[in-house]
Order: structure tokens, then C-alpha cells, then sequence
């Protein structure tokens, strides 16, 4: 075991001896366990103990200084205890006989096994003293040495062999010799310690000198010099050479305290405060355990090699700087430098050096060295500079940006270039080889530029003229990936791009962003109002580059042109605000003048109160001549009076008297007059006598020929917000209206069908504006619509819908895509100010959709548009929606889809066998139990009565307030023909009494009960 020279004694209790035993050698070789290491452990079968023996004393200390020691056996922990072989203890592995030194015991941080009895006691209270657990210190005693040093040896005596052959005379057989002849030392080692001894206690000479003999212990590699310890003296001071500008950066730095701290561990002071520092040694040297004339002797090369390899931490740079470089570029230097370096520009030798650490001086001159180097030869470029000049409009220098222009200077980046605006010039600075190179480019570019001429609204062309050409390019083209600009040439929008893909997508972005709206002004009164200047001034300021508001000559109409979403919001408040604000003249047609009348003055005190209550602030006139009530004031105040007084008009009953004895007319101005104001004063109808030059409403308004517009209307809807649907047998190529629909195929080619009769009607601009389209955006989908100009038909626009071709296995998807074409129908209409449009039966024909689901869908989609538009209060632009075909099968179905979608507005329906004759009243008509009433009356009489209306000299009409006054005016007509027939009278005598009769019948109306007023 002589491998394992260090014991430690281990024991447990009796309990589980056998499980202990296995695990021991496994805990005390485990660091992280037992904080031992290598060791072999021999197990004492009489007791519960066994003794581990350690390769390094390390191993063992760190068992020791350890609190406890526990392990675990069959889920039990067992306490081991630890401790040294007790004196007089045998173990296999003893300790070699030591001796104490001549000064006693020693403290230090090694042990031994095995110490002598006069230790013993000093031993023992080490390990329970409490200074030395402190300081982590043990006491033990000095091993039995054989060694010696010999000093002040003479130099012919640094000779092994005769220092062997001296000392075994004089002292015993010796082991080794080591000379050590840069301290006039040796060491000698005996076999044996008596031969030490010996040496020690005589007088030694050799070669006539006398020679100094002290003990040397190895386990504290030191001589014991006792009182005999040589005198030593400090070396002298050196000096050492440091660059002036490292020396700089050090005390600069404030680096000289690290310095020095780093050099006292070498027991050297120093001052750097001289060009030369000043290396000191310090007087700790000679305090120092174990110094010897080595250290003393070796000391300054130690002090010099330590302060050099500090100072090789730091380093210089020099670059060649001209004085006035340096004056121009050393506000640049400092600002990279700041304080990492320390720089020194001496002008007389043009140089400059850089001092500091070496990985900054090393990162940083690369750095200045460039910017020395673009300095000098930007002062050469600047000698050698030339200016070129190339005339170009900003428009193409914006698109000369994004065409490469960057690239361009990065072959060349010290050319210098600018653009002036004012003089549309391009400016080149720099040497002439790059001058002409890039100005070659720019023309080469500008000649290979395509341009295109656009056609569009001329609103449009105005805004695109009042704004910056160059920013609107970036905004509208730019911006989005199109390397394309504009600019104004004359009256024409020319787009300017490097190929004709870029050309294609600038004109279908202009057309998709911009548009215009144009707002009809009826009333020019509003254009002066305050609000409408502030209002103006306020969207102006909102939209200022993305809108433009102009102000026709005429001043009947306000255009807003731009960016299409503040054209839609800008367009709708100036619209709601002249819709609001225009005073407008609306005329009540009534059926006589006795309505007239009787609203004047039987309705005074209902229209007036309708008046106060909702604060109408509107005029209401009765014209003389003619059976009409004319309201004139605000649109939102004239809008709801209009719907009252027709209300009251409608529920009014007319009748009308021919007279045709002589003298019936005088008589009725003078004496009839009177008699009829004093019988009528408390009755509720009126007797108006009507006079030379009055006209019934049916001759004035009702004229043949009134419908052509629109042809035969079959039913009529009138919605809330103004708007009016109808049902309409006409031809679309002929209807006056502001937009018609054509039901077009996916090319849209008019080769049959409504498509080919609209072509025909229009002319070949119809087809090629088609084409044009497709050929830019490609085919249509069904669903889809455009809108394009009419060509010769009697509308404005063309709005071509794509509808579906049915299948009956997908109901859905067809009424999906049906419904989508009406709507878009209808917005393309709308977003060109379309007050009228006559929409025709879609994805009928070829397309095979069945008649009823298509009549169906489309009056549904209609509905829809209408409630959309009035919930989102937007401003209207239909006034007109016409259902047109000019087949009477479909008409019909298309009116009782219309009757059934549009129910709750009581829809007008008019069929053939009940058409009004020429001149017939519309309020006689379309109003279910009246014209019943109506048609109950004798065909004859009614034949009589239709022709004396229309020539008699002279009529009399009378008004009621109720129905019930209709159904009586008829039975006594009735029964006024059966009498005369009984009596036997002719005609004349029937009419001589007329006058007498009127008379009476008028004066016993009864009056009409509260109950009974007209509503």
C-alpha cells in the first residue's frame, strides 16, 4: 500500500455491517459524495470499523473537512464516523520516522501520520483551537531532513564532485549535489540524518574560504537560517523607454493606478510621470519567506520583462496627414475616434498617430485611413470636377428614380447629382468620364421611354391639371409598383413609362381610383348660402390633394372630381346639402276647380295646422285657371306638403253638370251665384261654376301621346324617398330614359337578341366600346357589369349586365349571380348620376331562365337597392326605375312579381280591358272600388255624359268630402232618367228645368258628420 501513504479510520453502528462494508469504497472514491478521491479501504472483521487509505493527502483533508458523513442502506441513513489513527495505532501503512526542526513545531497546511510524543500536546489542541479553524490552518511536525544548503561557495568550488567528495569526508555518504552557481549555493543530500548533523556542527572551509552550512526542510522548501540569515541589499532602479504617445493615452486614461498594481506582485514601484519610467524595487522584496541573492540578482530583469508585457497591451499607428487635410477632416477623426484613442498630429512632419489599445488602434485605422483616403481624392475630383447638364421634366426625372436611376450612381458614387424644378434641368458634377457616362444613360433612357395618350372625362383632366404632376404620379402610380408619371400636354393626359405593360396599368388605375360627380343645382340661391361656402371650404380642407370642386359657368351644376372614396364622401354631404336647401315649385293636379275650392276654403284649417305643426316653412298658391294647388319653399319642406295635399285631393269626390239651356251660365253669375253661397254656407262640398278659360285637368295634362316616352305603363310603385317603379310594355331602343341595360353575354358581343338590337339602334361605336374593354380587362363574369356611352340611342349610357345561364341543379347559385347583375346594374348607373333607367329582363332566351324566377329576382334585387340606399340615408339618384319588355306575357309576370315584392306600397295597376279613354282622369283610375263604382253606371248615359263633357258651353262642378256624397250623386242621376222616362218629358223640357234642379239638389246636401270628414 505504499501508493496510499494517507489513513483515515472509519465507524458504525452494529447494524447492517455487511450492506456498510459494500458501499464505503463507493462513497469515499465519490468527490461529489464524501469530497475524498482514489483510495483502497481494509475492513477490520472484529469490529464495525475499517481503515481507508488515500492516495493524496488533498483527498483526505477534504473527507475530514467535512461535517458528517452519512450514508443510506435499505432506506436508512447509518452515520459514519471519520477520524485519524490514533497514536500508537498499527496500520499496514506506517509513517516514516520524522524529526522536529530546531525551532519546534511548525503551522502550516500539510500533515503527517505519525508524530513524536514532545509533540504531541501541541498537536492536540491545534485541531480543537479555534484561531486555526479560522484560518484554516493545521499544525504538524517538521519531517526528519537529510538536506543542507551550502553558501558563499568559492567559484573553482561549483563542482559536483568535489563537493560529493568533500562532504562524504567530513560528513557521510551523500545521495545527490546540486549545484547552484548563480547563488555560489549548493545542495547537498545525505543518506543518513547523522550526517547532516555533522556538517552542521563543525567549521566548514573549502578552498581556503569559509563556507555557511544551513538545514533545508523539502516540505517547506526553505533553509533555516535561525540567526545566522545573510544580509541582502535591494537592487538598483531602472528605467524604461514607453512612447510619448502611449505614455500620453495612459495618463489620459487614468490607467496608471492598474499599472501599478499589476507591477507590485513583482515587488516593483514605478514612476510614470517622466518620458523614462521609473522602475523601483520595493523594500517587501527582502521580507519575502525564502529570499535568497537569486531573487535579489534576478529581480530587475523580472521587474523589466513584467513591465513590457503590460505596456505590450498598447500600441501605435502613423498616417501621413497634410496640414490642411487635417484642418478640414479633424472634426470627422475625433467624431469616429471620441476617446477610445489618443491622437497626435504633429504638422511638421505631417503625421498623425494614434495611441491606445491595441484592439482599438487596430479597429480605428482602417477606418481614418479611409477617410483620409475618400478625402483625398474628393480634393483631387474637386480639381479635375466637370458640370454637365441635361434638360429633362420632372415627370421624367421621377420616373428615371424608379427606373434604375440609384443603380445608375452606384457605378459612379462620387458623381454628384441635382434636379432643378424651376429650370427642368438635371444636373451632373463630377470627373467627365462619369458625367458623360450617366448623361449618356438618362438620354438613352428618355429616348427609349413609351407614352400614351388617355381619353378621359374632362373633370377628371382639370383635377389631375390642378395638382402637383410629380407627387400625384407617386400617389397614384408609384406607389403601387407602376413604373409609370403623367403629365399635362395641352388637353391631354399623357402617361409616360419604360414599357407598355406599365402604360396599360396607369391608364386602368386611373380609370379604377379617380372619378367624378356631377350634382345638379336647381336652385342657384344655395351656391350663395354662408353654409354652403363653409361647407365647401371645410371638405376643400379635408381632401385637399385627393379632390377637386368646380363650379360650372352656367352655375346649374357642381362637379367633384378625385380620389374616388372622397368623391363619394365630398359629393354626398354637397348633395344632402343642396337636396336639403333647394327651393323647388311642385304642383298638386287635382280633378277640378271645385277640389280647389274646396280645399281652400272647407281644408283651410287642416293645412294650416300641418303647416304650424311640423314648422313648414313652404307657400301654398291656388291657381285660377287651372285645377292645380302649387307649393314653393325648401325641397324638405315642399317634399311632405306635396304628399299631404295630394291626400287630401284623393280623398275628395268630384262630379261635373253640363248645362246646355241659354242663359244657365248668366244665371249662375248673378242670381245663382248668390242663392248657391247662401244654401252652401254650412255645407261640406262646393259649387263652382266654371268660367271661360278655366281647363279641367284632364284636357291640360292627359294629352294622347304622354306615355311615348316610357310606352304603356301597366303598374306603377310609388316608394318612399321619390322614387317610382314601374312596369312598362315598350321598346327599350326607343324609351327616353338616362340609362338602359343590356343583357349581354360574357364577350360582350351583341350578336343576338336585345344585345344585336341595341347595336343596331346605337351604331358600331357601341360594339368597340365593348371591345376596347375586353381587350384591356378580358372576358366578364356573369354577375358583372359595365357601363359605356349609348352612340346614337335616345339614353346617355349603355349598362352592360351579364346574367347566368340556368341550371336547374344549382336554383341558388343562378338567382346569386342574377340578383348581383341587377345591383351592379344599378350602382354602374348611380355612379354616373343616372336619374332614369329601364332595366329589361335578364338571362332569359338562350340563358333559359325560367320567367318567373327571373321576374322574380329582379323585382326582389330592385327592393333591396331602394331599402339600402334610404337606410343608409345616402343621397338618391333614381327618381325612375322602368321594368321594360315589349312582350305582354312577360310584362304580366313582371307585374305580379312587382304587385307581390312591393304589396305594402299599394302598387297602380292598369290592364288592357280597363284602359282610361283619351283625356280621362288618372285619379279616376287604379283605385279598386272607385272605378268599380264607376263602371256600375249606365253605358249609355255614360256614352251621353262623355260626349256633351266635351261639348257643352258651360259646367258646373260640385265636391264632396266623402264616398258615401259619390254613390249618392249616382243613384240620383239614376233615378232623375227613370222619372222623366215615366213622365213622359222630352228632352228639352228635361233641360228647361235643370237650372231650377241643380239648385235644389246642391242646397239639400246634408251636412257631413265629424265622423265622416274626408281624411
Amino acid at each position: 500500500m505504499d501508493d496510499y501513504p494517507y489513513p483515515l479510520t472509519v465507524d458504525w453502528g452494529p447494524e447492517h455491517t455487511k450492506s456498510v462494508k459494500n458501499k464505503l469504497q463507493i462513497y469515499f472514491q465519490s468527490r461529489r459524495k464524501s469530497q475524498g478521491g482514489d483510495c483502497i479501504v481494509q475492513y477490520d472483521d472484529k469490529s464495525n470499523s475499517a481503515t481507508i487509505f488515500f492516495k493524496s493527502p488533498v483527498s483526505r483533508d477534504g473527507v475530514l473537512s467535512k461535517a458528517e458523513h452519512i450514508i443510506t442502506v435499505e432506506s436508512q441513513q447509518i452515520k459514519l464516523e471519520v477520524y485519524k489513527p490514533r497514536i500508537g495505532q498499527k496500520t499496514e501503512q506506517s509513517c516514516p520516522y520524522q524529526e522536529p526542526s530546531r525551532d519546534g513545531v511548525i503551522s502550516q497546511n500539510q500533515e503527517c501520520e505519525y508524530q513524536e510524543p514532545t509533540a504531541e500536546k501541541f498537536l492536540e489542541e491545534s485541531r480543537t483551537c479555534e484561531k486555526f479553524k479560522k484560518k484554516n490552518l493545521r499544525a504538524c511536525a517538521l519531517e526528519r531532513s537529510t538536506c543542507v544548503r551550502v553558501e558563499n561557495l568559492p567559484a573553482e568550488a561549483n563542482n559536483d564532485m568535489l563537493l560529493e567528495l568533500y562532504f562524504e569526508k567530513w560528513g557521510g555518504p551523500v545521495e545527490e549535489v546540486i549545484t547552484i552557481p548563480s547563488e555560489q549555493a549548493a545542495m547537498i543530500i545525505f543518506k543518513e540524518e547523522k550526517a547532516k548533523e555533522r556538517v552542521l556542527k563543525q567549521e566548514n572551509n573549502i578552498g581556503n574560504v569559509p563556507v555557511k552550512i544551513y538545514p533545508y526542510f523539502k516540505s517547506l522548501d526553505t533553509v533555516l537560517y535561525g540567526g545566522k540569515r545573510p544580509h541582502l541589499k535591494l537592487p538598483e532602479p531602472i528605467t524604461v523607454s514607453v512612447h510619448p504617445a502611449i505614455r500620453e493615452f495612459i495618463l489620459k486614461k487614468g490607467q496608471t493606478s492598474s499599472i501599478k498594481d499589476q507591477m507590485s506582485s513583482h515587488f516593483c514601484q514605478i514612476n510614470i510621470d517622466k518620458p523614462e519610467v521609473l522602475l523601483s524595487p520595493d523594500p517587501a522584496l527582502l521580507k519575502q519567506k525564502g529570499v535568497t541573492r537569486r531573487h535579489i540578482d534576478g529581480w530587475s530583469k523580472n521587474a523589466t520583462d513584467a513591465f513590457k508585457k503590460i505596456i505590450s497591451n498598447y500600441t501605435t499607428s502613423e498616417c501621413p496627414v497634410s496640414h490642411a487635410l487635417w484642418f478640414n477632416l479633424e472634426s470627422d477623426i475625433m467624431k469616429v475616434v471620441k476617446d477610445q484613442v489618443f491622437t497626435d498630429m504633429d504638422a511638421s512632419k505631417g503625421m498623425l498617430t494614434l495611441a491606445g489599445m491595441t484592439s482599438e488602434v487596430v479597429t480605428l485605422k482602417p477606418i481614418i485611413e479611409n477617410i483620409l483616403e475618400t478625402a483625398k481624392n474628393q480634393i483631387e475630383r474637386e480639381k479635375n470636377s466637370v458640370t454637365e447638364y441635361v434638360e429633362i421634366s420632372p415627370a421624367m426625372y421621377s420616373l428615371l428614380e424608379q427606373d434604375g436611376l440609384k443603380n445608375a450612381l452606384g457605378v459612379s458614387p462620387d458623381l454628384h447629382i441635382d434636379y432643378n424644378k424651376t429650370m427642368n434641368r438635371l444636373i451632373l458634377s463630377g470627373v467627365r468620364t462619369e458625367t458623360l457616362a450617366f448623361k449618356n444613360w438618362v438620354l438613352e433612357k428618355k429616348i427609349n421611354m413609351k407614352q400614351k395618350y388617355l381619353q378621359i372625362d374632362h373633370p377628371v383632366l382639370e383635377f389631375l391639371r390642378s395638382v402637383d404632376c410629380d407627387e400625384m404620379s407617386r400617389d397614384l402610380f408609384i406607389s403601387h409598383g407602376i413604373t409609370a408619371v403623367y403629365k399635362i400636354e395641352n388637353e391631354d393626359v399623357v402617361v409616360i413609362g419604360s414599357t407598355e405593360r406599365a402604360l396599360n396599368e396607369a391608364d386602368k388605375r386611373i380609370n379604377m381610383v379617380l372619378t367624378t360627380k356631377d350634382l345638379v343645382v336647381e336652385d342657384q340661391g344655395v351656391l350663395q348660402m354662408p353654409e354652403w361656402q363653409d361647407l365647401k371650404k371645410q371638405l376643400q380642407e379635408l381632401f385637399s390633394t385627393s379632390m377637386f370642386i368646380n363650379l360650372s359657368k352656367q352655375r346649374d351644376k357642381v362637379t367633384v372630381t378625385g380620389f374616388r372614396e372622397p368623391v363619394m364622401e365630398a359629393s354626398e354631404n354637397l348633395g344632402s346639402f343642396i337636396e336639403k336647401h333647394t327651393r323647388i315649385e311642385e304642383t298638386v293636379h287635382v280633378k277640378s276647380h271645385a277640389v280647389v275650392e274646396f280645399i281652400k276654403d272647407k281644408k283651410s284649417q287642416d293645412w294650416q295646422h300641418f303647416m304650424k305643426s311640423d314648422k313648414m316653412s313652404y307657400k301654398v298658391s291656388y291657381v285660377s285657371k287651372r285645377p292645380r294647388i302649387k307649393l314653393s319653399g325648401e325641397r324638405t319642406f315642399v317634399q311632405p306638403a306635396l304628399t299631404f295635399f295630394k291626400r287630401l285631393a284623393e280623398g275628395l269626390y268630384t262630379d261635373t253638370m253640363i248645362l246646355k239651356k241659354a242663359g244657365a251660365k248668366k244665371y249662375f253669375k248673378e242670381q245663382g251665384k248668390m242663392m248657391l253661397s247662401i244654401l252652401l254656407k254650412e255645407k261640406r262640398f262646393v259649387v263652382v261654376l266654371q268660367e271661360d278659360g278655366m281647363l279641367d285637368e284632364e284636357e291640360d295634362e292627359f294629352t294622347e301621346g304622354s306615355f311615348e316616352d316610357i310606352g304603356q305603363v301597366s303598374c306603377e310603385v310609388q316608394m318612399p324617398g321619390g322614387v317610382t317603379l314601374t312596369v312598362n310594355k315598350a321598346d327599350i331602343c326607343k324609351i327616353s330614359v338616362d340609362a338602359v341595360v343590356n343583357a349581354a353575354n360574357e364577350d360582350l358581343k351583341h350578336i343576338g337578341g336585345l344585345a344585336l338590337a341595341l347595336l343596331q339602334a346605337a351604331g358600331p361605336c357601341l360594339q368597340q366600346y365593348c371591345d376596347q374593354y375586353t381587350k384591356v380587362n378580358g372576358r366578364l363574369k356573369p354577375g358583372d357589369a359595365i357601363i359605356t356611352n349609348a352612340g346614337r340611342l335616345p339614353c346617355k349610357y349603355v349598362v352592360h349586365a351579364v346574367g347566368p345561364r340556368f341550371s336547374d341543379s344549382d336554383r341558388q347559385t343562378t338567382v346569386q349571380r342574377l340578383r348581383r347583375a341587377v345591383r351592379e346594374s344599378l350602382n354602374q348607373a348611380s355612379s354616373k348620376n343616372c336619374s332614369s333607367i329601364a332595366i329589361p329582363v335578364i338571362s332569359s332566351g338562350i340563358f333559359g331562365c325560367p320567367l318567373d324566377l327571373y321576374t322574380e329576382s329582379i323585382a326582389k334585387e330592385v327592393h333591396e337597392f331602394i331599402k339600402d340606399h334610404n337606410h343608409r340615408g345616402s343621397r338618391r339618384t333614381f327618381t325612375k326605375i322602368h321594368l321594360v319588355d315589349n312582350n305582354g306575357s312577360t310584362v304580366n309576370a313582371m307585374n305580379q312579381a312587382v304587385k307581390k315584392e312591393f304589396a305594402i306600397y299599394n302598387p297602380k295597376m292598369t290592364f288592357p280591358h280597363q284602359a282610361k279613354p283619351h283625356g280621362h282622369s288618372d285619379y279616376e283610375q287604379g283605385y279598386g272600388n272607385r272605378s268599380g263604382n264607376y263602371s256600375q253606371l249606365n253605358q249609355e248615359q255614360a256614352g251621353s255624359l262623355k260626349s256633351s263633357h266635351r261639348s257643352s258651353r258651360g259646367r258646373r262642378n260640385v265636391a264632396e268630402s266623402s264616398d258615401s256624397r259619390r254613390l249618392a250623386a249616382l243613384e240620383s242621376a239614376e233615378a232623375a232618367r227613370s222619372a222623366r222616362q215615366r213622365g213622359g218629358r222630352t228632352a228639352n223640357e228635361a233641360a228647361d228645368s235643370l237650372p231650377k234642379k241643380a239648385s235644389e239638389t246642391a242646397g239639400r246636401e246634408e251636412p257631413v258628420p265629424d265622423s265622416r270628414k274626408p281624411h
